[in-house]
């Protein structure tokens, strides 16, 4: 090229390379892209020449005078006549460098270079300090050439003899213009850089900040001349460069230390493809990224043949400039995340950079810029003596002694692999003496001498200790050590009667209350290990676990144990002797390939684990708060230990308090309490003294420390423990205790160190120690360490291994969970390795809610993740499904917390090119009604609309979406309740969430003074001022209508609907003798609010026997029935069984899923007597037409509908939906014969 065909002028565009800096300079403006050359000087220095000559190298060359303006929002390099740039400094101090090297440019007003002369006591020192956007490395051979030629002229007297430049740096921008056709190469960039990761996981020590510091750190190191000419022999035998030998190692290190397999290195080229511009000073440096492949623990040999294939394609297409690559893959930018790779490497050949000034010596010296663009930057300059090595680091992401790490990692493995190139990466030892030693040590905890004591020894011991001090209070029931050890005395010997022994099984399903924890102390007198139920999971869910468990018993109600002795038992009592090694409880959790696994723990592991809580915890001495379900191992920790040293338990529900909560309190403080870090904020929604006074543990999800920070000012004087634990290790294996002058930096808090008799170690996939500051796998040794899962061998010996690090025979636990250790040797938690994922505490197998997904028939493929704390459900159907019919499928196996709070409908799941999920590929999930939303009327729905689209984090919320639909949950629920107590003062119990979970019916509801009552005898489900008429609709046989509220919505507009319950729920003296003497009762009830007729009636299984009843009652009275429905009930028990394995699907049915909102013990017993009264019934003749609504999949069970013939003077009207019995009020069910209803009540009786 020639200067006459580029042209010339102001004005002139800035090259591609240019663009790059200046717009990393704006970005981030600092000293970043400053490059500082500097000599020391020595003998008769001619200043007065230096100063002029230092004139003439600017003005020789035009990008040293040039300023970058920004013209019309382009930025454009216009040159300028020379100005000084040299300057004098006769004080001396590093401090007075730093700060020069440092002073910033304005680029659009500053020429790009700046030169100081250092007057110190025996010599001087030149410092050039340029922008990057006017030089680059290989600018030092020019600028010491011509500075040299121009100092001895100057010098002599006289100007610089030297020949024009062919070439200035702005006809090269103005080449770039004219470059040929780059399709080929950047076909090649699109191939090579597909799926390049977004960012390299490195062993950082903080999360990147929103606003980086210019600041940088560096790590020197040498490599020796022996080390380097291994190096260069084992090139020479892989056909490779040294240059390729550091990117090896580099790959290999990085990959070590867990940054993964596919590590992307950008490293310089020199960009001077013409000779005329060798003698040109400016920036033509290109980047080329060279993508390195790890996979697959290849040997380093293979790795080196890998790297060098890769690098000669690279450097084939190098002139692509780097920025045409980021506009190609358009990577997220993040400040001060440098794109597209995030670890830069340069390997140099020292040449000597000397100025030739006639009695000076001048000596080259570098100089400490302290920063970096990269988060990494790996220098290397080859010498005489071997290499020299400098790693500048982000110390916005690591610390000085992570740095060094990483360096010792690099030399360690450069070592190695040099020495012996055939051994795999994963196998070479990259670990020092002392960091092993260190990680050893640490991942110790504390040891605690522990006996042969099993659990019920530690109980009885206190209970001799302090009989008669409080043990446990239940609401208005306060048990004594005493009482409670001789209740559950008697019930162990009553079990002990029925076969139950250690090496058996004993389930409990009962409600939570002080009858479940006399039934856990029983079994475990008794022997055998007790296996927790939750009553709120479906009952489905609940014979999966008893089927595979197969316990000798199930406790289901408060057994009578009268004539029973009080007395402790001894083994002679026993089926067989109780040893530490038998198990103590069986707790199921959920399981990936969609079938939950029981973890058998032992006694001598609860032991040993009460061993170091009752001496950690001093709060456990006071009253412990127990609100978590005894199927959740978070119940452990509060209910075993405070049993054990004296303390108080007690048993309440954070979600819906009983009336007894505030007396309790104020008898009972709370010194002590377990929960999850969601629950924090939910505290303050509760009475004050739910909040603990001595200890708060919170565990089960990641802590972060934003989520204590309001907790913390408004109790200042409690410690706040960090647990972390697997059910496999017994609960909690690791903690970080917080005390109150603590300040937490903000992000993740640490899980800290190994808690008392409990080994942890952070181990790669070859099981080796990582070091320091590495990610990796935790596992779990010591005491702690579970039997192993209920019947699956096979998943035991996979994740149960040896342990060879403890004494000989021990075991280990992989955790999954993915760790580091920190420099101050608290464990920092990171993720997963695999899919599972923890909401509201609760440890969830994705995997296990696909399989549920799977099993109905419509689904073809599922895939399950987690979004802000909720499940979402991404589905591909092969026939239309209602996403209301998915979540009733799936709830019929799953408890609540596993089921998803949305469903996204795919036509296809994305994958990747290997054929696996692709999750960056699915679609963002909106939380939204399935109909279009109606918009809030009065100022009471507008501020609720508010408030629910705020707690749900959703853009908008119409008032007939349900809150639960859009994804809220029991917790969030708990949020409303707060917000709308402080926004609109009213103090609104949680269950009126669950009973009006729509901003309409909420507000008609704060907009009463109805009754509140959730067992109240008529339930207004929705409430019509003035209304002329109202549909009835009467309960099934649990006695409770909230089931009812998915077929409220069909009901036409201006009539209100009214549910009736059974008054035995909160009378329990009430026991009708027949049906026709409970009809009568209803009638009145009805003629109270609606005195005459026509009257409108339906209702579900026995609710439409009764039905049936009350409407030829009323006919009889003389009054109007013009409309009645029967759902599927039947003139006979028909389905209507009491079966003990159906009560929970009855409950759920009827409840929604929230049975502790009610008496489970009342409902039985209702339910019970109901099934007795049906049997009994012979209805009566209504005169008139009848709805009946069947259900077909289950009709094979069922009476027929002619059934009714004799007892319907009137035509039968049959509509079939295909769904079971117990689904029939489920939202997909509704939806199909709703609209029938909301006809029929519309035209039906206005002929």
């Amino acid at each position: 090229m020639s200067r006459s065909l580029l042209g010339c002028g102001a004005g002139t565009g800035l090259s591609f390379e240019q663009r790059r800096v200046w717009f990393a300079n704006e970005f981030e403006p600092g000293w970043a892209y400053h490059v500082p050359f500097a000599w020391r000087l020595t003998g008769d220095l001619d200043v007065a020449a230096l100063r002029v000559a230092v004139d003439d190298v600017v003005h020789r060359h035009e990008v040293l005078r040039s300023v970058f303006p920004v013209a019309d929002g382009t930025p454009r390099q216009v040159v300028r006549p020379a100005r000084p740039v040299f300057s004098t400094e006769r004080q001396w101090h590093p401090d007075l460098l730093k700060g020069f090297v440092r002073q910033r440019f304005d680029l659009s007003v500053d020429v790009p270079v700046r030169v100081r002369l250092y007057t110190r006591t025996a010599d001087f020192l030149l410092v050039f300090v340029f922008h990057h956007i006017a030089v680059d490395g290989w600018s030092l051979g020019p600028l010491t050439r011509d500075l040299s030629r121009a100092y001895a002229a100057r010098k002599a007297g006289g100007r610089p003899d030297w020949p024009p430049l062919a070439l200035q740096y702005r006809d090269y921008a103005l080449s770039q213009q004219e470059l040929a056709d780059q399709g080929e190469h950047m076909a090649f960039w699109s191939t090579t850089l597909r799926d390049l990761p977004e960012e390299l996981p490195l062993p950082t020590d903080r999360r990147r900040p929103q606003s980086a510091s210019p600041e940088g750190g560096e790590i020197r190191f040498d490599v020796s001349a022996e080390q380097l000419k291994t190096m260069q022999t084992v090139a020479r035998q892989g056909r490779a460069s040294v240059f390729m030998i550091a990117q090896a190692v580099t790959a290999a290190t990085m990959t070590r230390l867990g940054a993964g397999t596919d590590i992307p290195i950008g490293t310089p080229v020199t960009g001077r493809l013409d000779p005329a511009l060798d003698d040109v000073i400016g920036f033509f440096a290109n980047t080329v990224l060279l993508r390195t492949d790890t996979s697959g623990d290849p040997t380093f040999a293979e790795l080196l043949a890998r790297v060098r294939a890769a690098d000669f394609d690279a450097f084939e297409h190098q002139e692509v400039p780097f920025d045409h690559l980021v506009e190609m893959v358009a990577p997220p930018r993040v400040a001060g995340r440098h794109p597209l790779f995030q670890i830069m490497l340069t390997v140099d050949e020292v040449h000597p950079v000397e100025l030739s000034f006639d009695g000076v010596t001048d000596q080259f010296e570098a100089v400490a810029l302290g920063a970096s663009p990269f988060d990494l930057a790996l220098r290397l300059a080859q010498n005489d003596s071997g290499m020299t090595g400098e790693l500048d680091y982000s110390p916005d992401l690591f610390d000085r002694a992570t740095a060094d790490m990483i360096a010792g990692t690099w030399i360690r493995m450069l070592r190695a692999v040099v020495t012996e190139p055939d051994q795999r990466i994963s196998e070479v030892d990259i670990l020092a003496e002392e960091q092993q030693k260190w990680l050893l040590r640490n991942g110790i905890g504390p040891e605690t001498t522990v006996g042969d004591e099993v659990v019920p020894d530690l109980f009885e011991a206190q209970v001799a200790r302090t009989p008669d001090a409080p043990a446990l209070v239940d609401g208005a029931q306060q048990l004594t050590y005493l009482e409670l050890n001789d209740r559950a005395n008697r019930l162990a010997r009553w079990l002990v009667d029925r076969g139950a022994g250690p090496g058996e099984l004993v389930a409990i399903a009962l409600p939570r209350s002080a009858a479940y924890v006399v039934a856990i102390l029983a079994v475990l007198k008794a022997g055998a290990a007790y296996l927790p139920l939750d009553s709120e999971w479906p009952a489905e869910r609940i014979r999966l676990l008893l089927d595979e468990a197969q316990p000798v018993l199930v406790l289901r109600g408060d057994e009578e144990t009268p004539g029973a002795s009080g007395a402790n038992l001894a083994d002679s009592d026993r089926i067989s002797p109780l040893r530490p090694h038998d198990a103590a409880y069986v707790i199921y959790t959920s399981g990936s390939t969609g079938r939950p696994k029981g973890v058998v723990v032992e006694h001598r592991s609860v032991v040993s684990y009460l061993s170091w809580t009752s001496r950690e915890y001093e709060g456990m001495h006071g009253t412990s708060l127990v609100h978590s379900p005894f199927s959740f191992d978070l119940a452990v920790t509060p209910l075993f230990t405070p049993l054990v040293v004296g303390g108080c338990v007690h048993l309440t529900d954070l979600l819906d308090p009983s009336g007894h909560l505030e007396d309790v309190l104020r008898r009972f403080p709370t010194t002590l309490l377990d929960a999850t870090p969601s629950h924090v904020e939910l505290l303050d929604e509760l009475p004050a003294g739910c909040s603990p006074s001595a200890e708060l543990l919170l565990g089960g999800e990641q802590l972060v420390a934003e989520q204590l920070t309001t907790w913390r000012q408004r109790h200042p004087n409690t410690v706040v423990y960090n647990v972390y634990g697997p059910t496999e290790a017994t609960v909690s294996a690791a903690e970080f205790r917080i005390e109150p002058s603590t300040e937490l930096s903000p992000g993740p808090v640490p899980i800290g160190r190994p808690m008392g008799n409990v080994r942890l170690y952070v181990l790669d996939g070859r099981l080796s120690l990582v070091p320091p500051g590495v990610p990796g796998e935790l596992y779990v040794a010591g005491a702690g360490v579970a039997r192993g899962y209920l019947n699956r061998p096979e998943l035991t010996s996979a994740r149960f291994v040896a342990d060879p690090f403890g004494p000989p025979g021990s075991r280990m636990y992989a955790t999954g969970d993915r760790v580091r250790w920190r420099a101050d040797g608290n464990l920092l938690f990171l993720g997963r390795f695999d899919d599972q994922v923890k909401v509201r505490g609760h440890r969830i197998e994705p995997g296990e809610v696909a399989a549920a997904l799977m099993s109905h028939a419509a689904v073809t493929r599922a895939a399950v993740v987690a979004d802000n704390g909720r499940l979402v459900a991404y589905v591909v159907c092969s026939s239309p499904v209602d996403r209301s019919e998915l979540r009733t499928h799936v709830s019929r196996t799953l408890p609540e917390y596993m089921l998803p709070a949305a469903f996204v409908l795919l036509d296809q799941m994305p994958l990747t090119s290997n054929g696996k999920l692709d999750r960056q590929a699915l679609p963002a999930v909106e939380y939204h009604s399935e109909k279009p939303a109606r918009q809030a009327q009065t100022d009471t729905e507008r501020v609720l609309a508010g408030l629910f689209a705020e707690v749900l984090e959703v853009p908008e919320v119409g008032v007939d979406d349900n809150f639960f639909t859009l994804g809220g949950h029991s917790m969030l629920a708990v949020r409303i309740v707060g917000r709308i107590r402080a926004t609109l003062g009213n103090e609104v119990p949680l269950r009126a969430i669950f009973e009006a979970p729509t901003v309409a019916s909420l507000a008609d509801r704060l907009n009463s003074s109805g009754d509140d009552d959730p067992v109240t005898t008529l339930l207004p489900l929705r409430t019509v001022p003035d209304a002329k008429t109202a549909l009835f609709i009467v309960h099934p046989a649990a006695g409770l209508s909230w089931c009812y509220s998915t077929l409220t919505p069909y009901v036409p507009d201006g009539m209100a609907v009214y549910g009736l319950q059974a008054p035995g729920l909160a009378d329990a003296a009430y026991y009708p003798g027949d049906l026709d003497q409970m009809a009568a009762g209803y009638v009145r009830t009805i003629r109270a609010v609606q005195p005459s007729g026509p009257y409108r009636l339906a209702g579900w299984s026995f609710g439409g026997v009764l039905a049936h009843a009350i409407a030829t009652q009323l006919q009889q009275a003389a009054e109007q029935v013009d409309f009645l429905a029967l759902l599927d009930g039947y003139p006979s028990s028909g389905v209507i069984t009491r079966r003990a394995d159906e009560v929970d699907r009855a409950f759920e049915g009827a409840l929604g899923g929230m049975l502790h909102l009610v008496d489970r013990a009342a409902v039985a017993r209702v339910f019970d007597h109901n099934c007795l009264l049906v049997d009994r019934h012979t209805p009566d003749v209504y005169q008139g037409d009848v709805l009946f609504v069947r259900a077909t999949k289950d009709s094979a069970d069922t009476p027929p509908v002619a059934s009714w013939v004799p007892f319907v003077q009137g035509e039968t009207i049959v509509h079939e939906v295909s769904c079971a019995h117990d689904d029939l009020l489920s939202p997909a069910a509704v939806a199909s014969y709703g609209p029938v209803v909301a006809h029929a009540l519309g035209n039906w009786g206005s002929a």
